[in-house]
């Protein structure tokens, strides 16, 4: 299922055990296979957060090779994947999003640089954080695309 975001305290407010992941995911590996694997053992329902395209043009400093409509369809094939949910473009508020999506457990990679504030921002609306174990080093996006281009 896709939602955007201003709909899902609605559509997702059912739902128990809910496990949070949020990014990209613009170019999908292994990597990200393995880590949406992981994430899905801590909860019932996998939930995306799914990152704007202006965010891939500002963080990552390139353009999208999917749009984020593209990419949530891929990702809402997956098997480990319940609900893909849109972000706007320009969010910035993940206090918000927590508050929206109330997730149970929200995953991160074991390199997550906002690990604290995410933390603190959880911990707010009654949830939990974890760092996955997960983690395939020579397979990334960024890996995949320089190995296109040569």
């Amino acid at each position: 299922m896709i939602v955007m975001l201003e709909e899902a305290r609605v559509r997702l407010s059912s739902i128990k055990k809910k496990v949070l992941v949020s990014g990209c995911f613009d170019v999908l590996h292994i990597g990200h296979i393995a880590f949406l694997k992981d994430a899905s053992n801590y909860g019932n329902t996998l939930i995306i957060a799914l990152e704007g395209d202006d965010f891939i043009r500002q963080v990552k400093k390139r353009e999208p090779f999917h749009t984020q409509l593209e990419r949530a369809q891929i990702l809402e094939e997956l098997r480990y994947v319940d609900v893909v949910v849109l972000l706007p473009e320009k969010y910035d508020t993940y206090p918000k999003m927590f508050e929206a999506i109330n997730p149970t457990t929200v995953v991160v990679g074991t390199d997550e640089p906002y690990f604290s504030q995410k933390k603190a921002q959880i911990e707010a609306v009654g949830g939990k954080i974890i760092s996955s174990k997960i983690r395939i080093t020579h397979k990334s996006s960024t890996n995949a695309i320089r190995y296109l281009k040569e």
